[in-house]
């Protein structure tokens, strides 16, 4: 949903939506404020501009760009964070226009979409480790997506570890 809504400010209200980043610092208070929008989107259901602000903030403010943990570090974070407010253009809603977001098993969504013609780029939650907001991710999971993506008749591309 909070992709979804993202996505839909950045087609219909980009200008807005940029200005608000762009004023945006680098801070522990901003980011808990960005978290606590998006974790209640139902209190801030009127206003689909600062939901997108806060998905922007908490994926780009996250350690790792993961949401819930603030990333940090001796001089390079708030650095790296003003090259992502300076590369915020219009094209990155242009790039997303034949784009389609699924919330729905990995599975589903690759059987539904397979054709010789599909690329999937899967990148699902690593087995044993913290998994965030992905977690209760399986290696019955895996096993079944792995099985699934061995079947398509496109093609993909996993990323994971040993």
């Amino acid at each position: 949903m909070n992709v979804v809504n993202f996505y839909a400010a950045l087609k219909n209200d980009f200008e807005r939506l940029k200005t608000k980043i762009n004023s945006t610092l680098h801070s522990r208070a901003t980011y808990k404020k960005a978290l606590l929008i998006y974790n209640s989107p139902e209190l801030f259901a009127d206003s689909p501009l600062i939901r997108a602000w806060a998905f922007y903030v908490v994926t780009n403010q996250g350690f790792a760009c993961k949401i819930g943990s603030r990333g940090y570090d001796k001089g390079r974070t708030a650095h790296t964070f003003q090259n992502r407010i300076e590369n915020f253009q219009q094209e990155m809603s242009e790039r997303l226009v034949g784009t389609q977001i699924e919330q729905n098993d990995a599975h589903k969504v690759i059987q539904s979409r397979d054709s010789e013609d599909a690329f999937f780029y899967c990148d699902p939650p690593y087995i044993n480790t913290n998994q965030g907001h992905y977690g209760g991710y399986t290696e019955e999971h895996f096993m079944r997506d792995l099985d699934v993506l061995a079947r398509i008749k496109g093609r993909f591309l996993l990323s994971n570890y040993p």
